[in-house]
């Protein structure tokens, strides 16, 4: 059985994680193209040669223009060209299946455009994946799916073995410059325009968290968000700022610096930040979803109420008082028990219900 995973991101793990998997099982995994504005799917089949399951993880190939600056018309037609790809290869017999990470794009601008090919997507596959019992909900009453056996609910797999994990608290922190035993708090991954970081970096801007250290370590997603985070953490000894994107091989001096990770307030069904943290037994700080209760207990997380303007900050004064290496331990723990073999085996599973009745 050959399975091509469309469109293909080199630099998520989670595609390589999920494909190394379900080559243990058997299946052969082929990766289609990625960061093409037109004709993904086809141009994916050329790459990958034709496949008995065509696994679709994100959609923003046929909307481009909710994201980037491009002509509404030609992307009207790119839709209608790709729609028209899938119809086709179902008709020759080739199954679809759709993983849904997100409700909608996170910087969608035409929320309308993208509900309408969710909705579209949701009809033509003949299954939907998704990371929690949440999403699960939400597919069916958005998305307009009827049938429930269609939405199957499996989790992610943690990272443990796929991030180096060598270097020491010590050694992280002396190669941060960060001194003395102060409790510090990660800001890790892409930069981009939610309200919680700015929250977050005005609450070390104030002196009863002054003694801790707050740091930030990624890429901003443009010049001006970059701009936005260094205005508001000038002149703040007790903010380290590292805004450039971080190797996998690097991510543990970041994390390991650390004594919790902070995950920001998206619109999201699924969060593999989540997941990263965990990997590396730290403690979390978390906005009060559904979708982290369901992966991560009390014990290793602290929620809050992305609503409430002070919660941010609250959280991170409750965690200054809390045993974060302890909460840690418990979340590694926890971790382990998030198996990629078990989300291929499922996986795969629906793999075969799908391609069975082709035979």
């Amino acid at each position: 059985m050959k399975a091509l995973f469309v469109p293909y991101y080199p630099k998520v793990p989670y595609q390589h994680e999920l494909a190394a998997a379900l080559r243990k099982q058997g299946v052969e995994v082929a990766f289609g193209t990625g960061y093409k504005p037109f004709c993904v799917i086809l141009l994916s089949v050329i790459k990958g040669g034709l496949p008995d399951v065509l696994h679709i993880h994100w959609l923003t190939f046929f909307y481009a223009s909710a994201v980037y600056p491009i002509a509404i018309i030609p992307e009207l037609f790119n839709l209608i060209f790709e729609a028209i790809t899938l119809f086709v290869l179902r008709l020759i017999g080739v199954e679809i299946v759709w993983t849904v990470h997100n409700r909608l794009t996170h910087d969608s601008k035409f929320k309308k455009i993208e509900l309408f090919v969710c909705r579209l997507m949701a009809r033509i596959s003949g299954a939907i994946i998704v990371h929690s019992n949440e999403a699960r909900d939400m597919v069916m009453n958005e998305y307009g799916v009827r049938d429930s056996g269609k939405v199957n609910v499996i989790f992610q797999g943690n990272y443990i073995a796929y991030y180096p994990n060598t270097i020491t608290k010590k050694t992280a922190r002396e190669k941060l410059g960060i001194a003395g035993d102060k409790k510090v708090f990660l800001y890790f991954g892409l930069i981009k325009p939610y309200k919680a970081l700015s929250a977050l970096i005005n609450a070390f801007r104030e002196n009863d968290l002054s003694g801790h250290i707050l740091l930030v370590a990624g890429k901003p997603l443009n010049k001006k968000i970059e701009r936005e985070v260094v205005s508001l953490c000038d002149g703040r000894d007790n903010i380290k700022t590292f805004l450039k994107f971080i190797p996998d091989d690097e991510a543990q001096i970041y994390v390991n610096a650390s004594d919790a990770v902070v995950m920001s307030y998206g619109n999201v069904l699924t969060s593999a930040a989540l997941l990263f943290a965990m990997s590396f037994g730290k403690a979390v700080l978390a906005p009060d979803f559904r979708y982290f209760r369901e992966m991560a207990m009390e014990e290793g997380c602290v929620y809050y109420e992305k609503t409430e303007p002070e919660a941010i900050k609250n959280a991170v004064k409750k965690a200054v008082s809390m045993d974060l290496d302890f909460m840690g331990a418990y979340n590694l723990v926890l971790a382990k028990k998030y198996s990629w073999d078990i989300s291929a085996e499922l996986t795969k599973g629906i793999y075969m219900n799908l391609t069975r009745g082709n035979e």
